[in-house]
């Protein structure tokens, strides 16, 4: 499997606080995987230092083989293929559906073709339906959708979806986790970063286990949350219930 994104050694720090301590992993081609971990374990800082937000005191980052500049910023990120969501959705308010996907279209392609795009990609995420409703008027689960809208239509290859989760309900939750394997399945690599195991369990076929800003373990996801250091990491050496 060809290899999308890898972390060599990456490392940053705030205040003298090792946020994210030497960390490497790759992610190769095609795969959905798990970035997983208790609060503070540096999952969205990783985010962010792959997105752009930070910038790494130290290491590597590759992506699709190439080495990413340390300074080069978001905007120049997203245009070699990666996107992220948030934990809080945030589209533009005072726009529809369409438009506020179709404002994110028109920053690369001309009039027709963004509009083309537009309508591709809300049929793709569901939301072809809602198309002229105000996006302030969607419920969470469609927001969340809005913003991965936003993001496909820039034609991401690589997407990276920080707890798309929180805060929906298990109907909403298993339609969400559905759309996100369709994504995958169209040849979208998907970086999963999630709290609620039982959704990583049934929808990744990798975990990467952060602790303490350092990377603890990775593997296939049911083994991994049943080896003592990562349920010591999550709860102190408790039971550990996954519910698949």
């Amino acid at each position: 499997m060809d290899t999308i994104l890898s972390l060599k050694d990456v490392s940053i720090s705030f205040g003298g606080v090792h946020a994210v301590n030497h960390v490497s992993f790759d992610i190769g081609k095609g795969e959905l995987v798990g970035l997983i971990g208790p609060n503070g374990s540096g999952k969205s800082t990783t985010v962010n230092l792959i997105s752009g937000v930070y910038k790494v005191d130290g290491g590597e980052i590759y992506f699709k083989g190439k080495k990413v500049p340390a300074h080069m910023d978001i905007t120049h990120r997203s245009r070699l293929g990666m996107g992220r969501t948030f934990q809080t959705p945030k589209p533009f308010g005072n726009l529809t559906v369409f438009d506020n996907v179709m404002s994110i279209a028109l920053l690369k392609d001309g009039f027709r073709e963004a509009a083309a795009k537009t309508n591709a990609v809300l049929e793709r995420t569901r939301l072809a339906s809602v198309q002229d409703m105000l996006s302030s008027k969607l419920p969470i689960e469609r927001r969340k959708w809005l913003d991965l809208a936003r993001i496909l239509v820039t034609g991401a290859d690589f997407i990276m979806l920080d707890e798309a989760l929180a805060g929906l309900n298990s109907a909403e939750m298993d339609e969400s986790l559905e759309l996100v394997r369709q994504i995958n399945d169209d040849g979208v690599t998907i970086l999963f970063i999630e709290h609620i195991m039982r959704a990583v369990v049934k929808l990744c076929n990798r975990v990467v286990v952060l602790n303490d800003g350092s990377l603890l373990c990775e593997g296939e996801p049911s083994e991994v949350l049943k080896r003592p250091e990562v349920i010591e990491a999550y709860i102190g050496g408790g039971k550990f219930n996954v519910v698949t």
